[in-house]
């Protein structure tokens, strides 16, 4: 049997009042994207642990796109990444730094 590809990651929690980056724990995405808690920091154990199951339950990502040529000023674009796609490992470690202030740091 062929062993899955796993590439393992700091996690970084970014605190934009403070500035500060914090490390928080290990996680692990394999080959299907799911993300896996290696260790976690006591205090930060349960927020990193919520993160992963979050994460792991998004089959599909929508990620920002120019607009057309000729779309209406301000309107937002995007597009489906599905969790398949060779785009997902991409798209999902941007969605955590955009929305939950996580950086994954590939070790």
């Amino acid at each position: 049997m062929a062993e899955s590809k796993t590439t393992e990651f700091d996690a970084i929690l970014h605190d934009e009042d403070s500035g500060t980056a914090t490390p928080i724990g290990v996680v692990t995405l394999d080959a299907a994207m799911r993300m896996q808690v290696q260790s976690a920091h006591p205090d930060h154990a349960e927020f990193l642990n919520d993160l992963a199951e979050d994460a792991n339950g998004l089959d599909v990502l929508h990620i920002d796109v120019a607009p057309p040529p000729g779309a209406k000023q301000g309107a937002r674009y995007s597009r489906t990444v599905k969790r398949d796609s060779p785009e997902f490992r991409e798209a999902l470690i941007e969605r955590l730094m955009k929305y939950d202030d996580v950086e994954l740091k590939q070790r």
